[in-house]
């Protein structure tokens, strides 16, 4: 074969070989994974003002002795739960034990007496006016054996409630005087939630209002309390009034100091979005967010929302969402900001 015929065949055939095998590839575009859709729903829901705090103990009292003396016995500390009558503290009562002791006899000197002179005066052999010195003597010595005895009870210090010991004030050893506080006792049964309100909301709220209180410390755990109290003056630098929410707590689960979130329901009505509570997702932070559809159609975004409850079995949400948005609510667990997806059924 001709040289130049040869190399011009080699040419020729290369391109084919190539065309021949592109022709064998096949290029596979990634399928949409498929959600469920629905449109964002409006409705009116009480309106709430949401604020926050800290807890409080509803009763706090200071206990201290009716006498005088030097402590003897404290065996309670800071922290423990104490019951009603539970022993706090005691005095040294020895001396007023023995004065108690001199007492009693001395009374028992004097009613003997005056059973022996009551004979006589029922004979007529003694006067009503040496009668009468024996009748004073005796309730003159009973009312000192009376005093005697309530002091010595009174050398024992008993809580006025169930709760626990928020602060010892004195320690074993130490003289006291009468009143003087020794223990502070919180009740747990009953808790307050302190609120600082703006003083653009304060003229909605009200005495015996409803009100839901989060306590982040306990995961996010919700009580149901009501408005019990509000300050009539705000505070000067934050322009807000302290509320307090009343809070059961028989499980004694809620701490005095513990940060706590509430919504207050107040009068009239605000329209927000709702949600199915499956839509809600959240970050690792915690912060919750849905995927809302673009306007192709046929792509998400992450849009980070603010809910505010349950409405029935819906979620509200505050913050984030608009009439007329479309969210995910089925299948979002594959998808991240900005993916393609396939929408295979719109719930109404």
């Amino acid at each position: 074969m001709n040289r130049s015929v040869f190399k011009a065949a080699v040419f020729i055939s290369v391109p084919l070989l190539l065309v021949g095998c592109g022709g064998t590839k096949s290029v596979s575009n990634p399928v949409p994974p498929p959600v469920t859709v629905r449109e964002v729903a409006i409705i009116a829901v009480p309106r709430a003002i949401s604020v926050s705090g800290v807890l409080e103990a509803g009763i706090e009292v200071e206990l201290g002795f009716e006498v005088g003396g030097r402590i003897k016995e404290m065996p309670l500390h800071e922290g423990q739960a104490v019951r009603q009558g539970q022993v706090l503290a005691t005095l040294d009562a020895t001396d007023l034990k023995h004065a108690l002791a001199i007492a009693e006899a001395k009374l028992g000197e004097i009613e003997a007496e005056h059973g022996r002179l009551s004979r006589l005066y029922a004979k007529g052999s003694l006067t009503r006016h040496d009668f009468g010195r024996i009748e004073s003597a005796l309730a003159e010595a009973r009312a000192n054996a009376e005093i005697l005895r309530d002091q010595v009870a009174h050398t024992v210090l008993r809580s006025t409630l169930d709760g626990i010991v928020s602060h010892r004030r004195v320690e074993k050893g130490t003289v006291v005087a009468p009143g003087l506080p020794v223990v502070a006792i919180i009740a747990v049964d009953h808790i307050k939630a302190a609120v600082a309100v703006p003083e653009s909301d304060i003229s909605a709220v009200a005495l015996g209002q409803e009100a839901e209180v989060e306590i982040p410390a306990l995961g996010g755990q919700l009580f149901s309390g009501r408005v019990e109290g509000i300050q009539p003056v705000a505070a000067v630098l934050s322009r807000t009034f302290k509320v307090t929410i009343g809070l059961d707590n028989p499980e004694g689960v809620l701490r005095p100091g513990t940060v706590a979130m509430a919504r207050i329901q107040v009068d009239g009505e605000a329209r927000s979005a709702t949600v199915p509570g499956q839509a809600i997702l959240t970050t690792p932070e915690g912060r919750p967010f849905v995927y809302r559809m673009q306007g192709d159609g046929t792509s998400v975004s992450r849009r980070p929302v603010t809910v505010g409850g349950l409405q029935g079995v819906e979620v509200v949400v505050t913050e984030g969402l608009e009439a007329g948005d479309i969210v995910v609510i089925g299948g979002q667990h594959r998808l991240s900001d900005g993916s393609v997806v396939s929408v295979v059924t719109e719930t109404p």
